[in-house]
């Protein structure tokens, strides 16, 4: 008899699942400030699609997630069909989590519009990604 505990894939599911929506929250919150710093809201932009990235990976793998923040890499590990604009979408959203982690390497922050639409873009996937889990 084993003494690891047993891997709960829907529990685990439900805890990145329910993380990405509390970090969406989290964001919507900056933007209602309309806070000046959006690299703080394009980060969290990041870990709420990461996170329902992760979801789908353990749906798909049965296991934990690779502990990678490349969102590209996730879908395609979770075995996410992702349309073109999702495809370029996330590539961007991917730069914005560089950035955050690592400051100074000179990309541009968009306009506080720009990071509004993202929020939209953001919402919208996160919705698209939790209806197919």
């Amino acid at each position: 008899m084993s003494s690891e505990p047993e891997f709960d894939v829907e529990k685990e599911i439900a805890y990145w699942r329910d993380l990405a929506r509390r970090d969406l929250q989290f964001a919507s919150r900056l933007i209602e400030r309309q806070e000046e710093e959006t690299l703080y809201c394009l980060f969290f932009f990041h870990m709420t699609l990461e996170k329902a990235f992760k979801a789908h990976v353990v749906k798909q793998t049965k296991e934990l997630p690779p502990k990678t923040h490349n969102l590209l890499l996730l879908a395609e590990i979770g075995k996410v069909n992702l349309s073109q604009e999702q495809n370029d979408f996330c590539g961007r959203i991917n730069l914005y989590n560089i950035e955050a982690r690592y400051p100074n390497l000179s990309i541009l922050s968009p306009t506080f519009q720009k990071v509004k639409e993202y929020f939209e873009q953001t919402k919208e996937m996160l919705e698209w990604l939790i209806e197919q889990l």
